[in-house]
């Protein structure tokens, strides 16, 4: 997944950067004598990072999904190691619907709450963020 995902983070990065590097405070920066390395670090990848860890946050859901969508087609970690409930999704439509149907419904649900929690962080961040309340 990350070698299919790492373009989209490459991309962000690199667009923020370039937005960033035109702000007045980088050009107060250079005013000032600070150094271009100085001013990489402490002024353009601190405002960089925050976009990035928001967006990373969001993505989390979608990656939780995805792997739960190899492993319930059988691609993901074999069968004795513990892995992320698609396994157990999969697994547990044999009983469906009829003896034990809380075997593909519970874990299920449980990637459900995991991905809707992860998105309402991945959002509260984000408007943490864009609030003001990270300030470099």
């Amino acid at each position: 997944m990350v070698v299919v995902w790492w373009p989209t983070y490459a991309r962000l990065f690199r667009a923020e950067t370039l937005r960033v590097k035109t702000q007045y405070f980088i050009d107060a920066a250079k005013l000032s004598g600070t150094s271009t390395i100085g001013i990489i670090f402490r002024h353009i990848f601190p405002n960089v990072l925050t976009p990035i860890i928001s967006y990373a946050t969001i993505d989390l859901g979608n990656v939780v999904l995805t792997y739960s969508i190899i492993s319930f087609l059988g691609f993901g970690i074999p069968p004795p190691y513990p892995e992320w409930g698609g396994r157990l999704v999969s697994e547990g439509f044999q009983y469906f619907p009829a003896p034990a149907w809380w075997y593909a419904i519970i874990p299920g649900v449980v990637i459900t709450i995991v991905v809707i929690g992860l998105a309402l962080l991945g959002d509260g961040i984000s408007e943490y963020i864009t609030s003001g309340g990270i300030t470099a």
